[in-house]
């Protein structure tokens, strides 16, 4: 018996919801995750399931994973505790997702700068839910790692998956490398993210990635690297 695929998404409007909608489209489960309060008026598509998470496990977020992750963003705190608990709901969506795929654009205009940065540089409410599952990612040694993350960018249309550099010495480092196609299509658990303002390109990279014929696993490529690139470190190092 087949196993079912599952999505895990915020249900926001834009990309949240049509991940949703073709996700069930293809025969895969939609799970929307959300909590107490929460009001949001997006209209979802039939056969989403609501995922509503405990006040206690939100707090425990809020304070852990959220906190950690708008600091490595530098972002500062939002003006009610309720922008504050939908950044903090995020985490719901990757915390047992294999891999993520996110429909957004990189906080500026050189997405393919091979400098890595402190933080996975993604822009609005998205840049949280990709940097705590990326920040899961780092381990005591020096090693240079892609992750199953992938950002299409609306602005350029093309793919990119995450490189997260750990050291031994300093912050992990995140960088991204463009893609010569497009990711592996969603199976197992994953979650499907990503901007509000939903442009028509996002919108087929959603489409297309369901249309790609399953492709054997590839394990993510590690490979040591010394010196690490030029960052300031101490600077990454203060946001801890």
């Amino acid at each position: 018996m087949d196993v079912i695929s599952t999505l895990q998404t915020g249900g926001a409007e834009g990309a949240d919801t049509e991940f949703a909608r073709v996700a069930l489209e293809h025969g895969h489960r939609a799970h929307v995750m959300t909590f107490r309060g929460h009001h949001g008026k997006e209209a979802q598509p039939q056969g989403v399931v609501r995922k509503e998470q405990s006040r206690a496990d939100l707090d425990n977020v809020v304070k852990n994973q959220y906190e950690r992750a708008r600091k490595l963003l530098w972002r500062a705190p939002p003006k009610s505790a309720y922008v504050r608990d939908l950044l903090a709901r995020n985490y719901f969506a990757v915390k047992h997702a294999e891999t993520v795929y996110a429909i957004t654009d990189f906080e500026d205009a050189s997405p393919a700068d091979p400098a890595p940065r402190c933080n996975v540089n993604i822009s609005g409410g998205t840049a949280y839910a990709c940097q705590m599952f990326a920040s899961v990612f780092p381990d005591d040694d020096v090693v240079s790692e892609l992750i199953p993350l992938y950002v299409f960018a609306q602005t350029n249309s093309r793919w990119y998956q995450c490189r997260v550099i750990t050291s031994t010495t300093a912050a992990p480092l995140f960088g991204w490398e463009p893609m010569s196609q497009p990711p592996p299509p969603p199976t197992g658990t994953y979650a499907g993210i990503g901007a509000r303002s939903l442009k028509p390109s996002g919108r087929q990279a959603i489409r297309s990635l369901y249309q790609r014929p399953a492709s054997p696993k590839i394990e993510p490529q590690d490979e040591k690297i010394s010196p690490l690139p030029s960052v300031d470190s101490e600077l990454c190092s203060q946001t801890q």
